[in-house]
């Protein structure tokens, strides 16, 4: 199995305006996102550490599972990943003033397999960049939202542009304490503060509901997608 290097382009999350009379006090982590459509549904599954980072990842539609590793500064320093009970790839992360380089070796930790890198303004990643000159870059609003994802691959350019709610993101605080779930999961958020509602290719937006707390419990469209938000509190 190859593990996954390049950041989805067309990443979906749903988001809107209803609220949910769910009552919430302190901290709430999200440990399982549920989509559904017309294939039917899949999880995202998200464990956590003594210290509330994500300690690891699994989504039912992969057979990749992801281990997260930290540094003294609570920056991600490796992700083991797993296929089957079995360590495939070990991505370590190196850190610069304005760039996070990330190597992927073999299972030994020693083979190298392949390389990518997210280049850093201050503390928002505005590119990425992959093997072959496989590049993403990456324009953001004042809340750090991406709003326009521009992909460069073997001479052909693409773009999306992306529009938010003005609700909180249930990974809004993780900054770039884990890029990886950021950027290379299925479904990932890219690090902004709010919720999608609406790309160029959608005619309508996502509609969501929301906790007391402003964080999304769930969303719907009118064409039978759906995607519902699990919590854990401490």
């Amino acid at each position: 199995m190859k593990a996954l290097a390049i950041p989805l382009l067309l990443a979906v999350l749903f988001s809107g305006c209803k609220k949910d009379k769910t009552q919430n006090k302190g901290l709430y982590l999200v440990s399982t996102i549920t989509y559904t459509d017309s294939r039917g549904s899949w999880t995202d599954n998200f464990t956590y550490d003594d210290q509330n980072r994500i300690s690891g990842e699994r989504s039912s539609n992969s057979l990749a599972t992801y281990t997260y590793a930290y540094n003294n500064d609570n920056t991600l320093a490796s992700v083991s990943i797993m296929a089957n009970g079995a360590l495939e790839f070990i991505d370590k992360f190196r850190y610069t003033a304005d760039s996070v380089l990330v190597q992927q070796y073999a299972a030994d930790g020693i083979t190298p397999y392949l390389n990518y890198a997210f280049v850093l303004n201050g503390k928002q990643v505005v590119r990425y960049i992959g093997e072959n000159n496989y590049t993403i870059d990456y324009t953001r609003d004042s809340n750090g939202n991406v709003t326009t994802i521009t992909g460069h691959s073997a001479g052909i350019t693409s773009t999306e542009t992306l529009q938010y709610d003005d609700k909180k993101s249930p990974f809004a605080d993780i900054g770039l304490a884990n890029l990886h779930v950021l950027f290379m999961i299925s479904d990932a958020t890219l690090g902004g503060a709010n919720n999608r509602t609406k790309t160029n290719w959608m005619t309508t937006p996502y509609v969501y509901q929301y906790l007391d707390n402003g964080l999304p419990s769930g969303a719907r469209t009118s064409y039978g997608q759906s995607i519902k938000f699990e919590y854990i509190t401490k």
